[in-house]
């Protein structure tokens, strides 16, 4: 994977300052966003709460997302910021660039639509196919059927002997998954499964 970002912050004095007043969540996120924009930063030798649409720009495109809402989001940390550095006194001048764009409108044209985001059950199947052993077809059809989790734990504690065979007429089978929640329990749900998932 290509580092597109520094993992420093870019007048770090400021963006620290910023980000003690932000929630824990909140300064894990929008500190993210800022060390992409350092490479911007950098390149420009000012700071993100100086720059114009266009070098906004700039840092929307580093992203190369496939999702709307990751663009926006990311467009409304910078608006953020550059509203907090205007109050701070930071800015050069009191005008915030983002407040004059309309947001779906501006935000579409960051989107990256060079990879396509949906595949057809063809192309899936195709894969698998392609896949010399068994644990990647797996992994690709189950999470294909609905077999995720957080962190993968549904994929990552699956075991035959939880699959169940639904009817044999219709080789149809069911499986019982366990997630591993955020707060360390475990929840379990039955989903059923094709008969290819099954065979492999």
């Amino acid at each position: 994977m290509n580092k597109i970002y520094d993992e420093s912050f870019y007048n770090s004095s400021v963006k620290e300052r910023y980000l003690k007043n932000q929630s824990q969540a909140a300064r894990i996120s929008y500190g993210r966003v800022l060390k992409r924009a350092s490479s911007i930063e950098s390149k420009l030798g000012r700071d993100l709460y100086d720059f114009n649409l266009g070098e906004i720009k700039q840092v929307l495109l580093l992203l190369k997302s496939t999702k709307m809402t990751t663009i926006t989001a990311t467009g409304i940390i910078i608006q953020n910021y550059i509203r907090w550095a205007i109050e701070q006194d930071l800015r050069t001048d009191n005008i915030n660039p983002l407040d004059a764009v309309s947001s779906d409108e501006f935000y579409r044209q960051f989107l990256d639509t060079s990879e396509p985001t949906l595949f057809s059950h063809d192309d899936i199947m195709d894969w698998v196919d392609e896949c010399i052993n068994h644990q990647d077809k797996l992994a690709i059809l189950g999470i294909f059927e609905g077999i995720y989790g957080r962190q993968y734990s549904e994929l990552l504690t699956l075991k035959m002997d939880r699959v169940r065979e639904v009817s044999s007429d219709t080789l149809s089978y069911e499986v019982e998954l366990f997630n591993e929640t955020s707060d360390g329990s475990k929840e379990s749900r039955v989903i059923p499964i094709s008969n290819k998932l099954y065979n492999i």
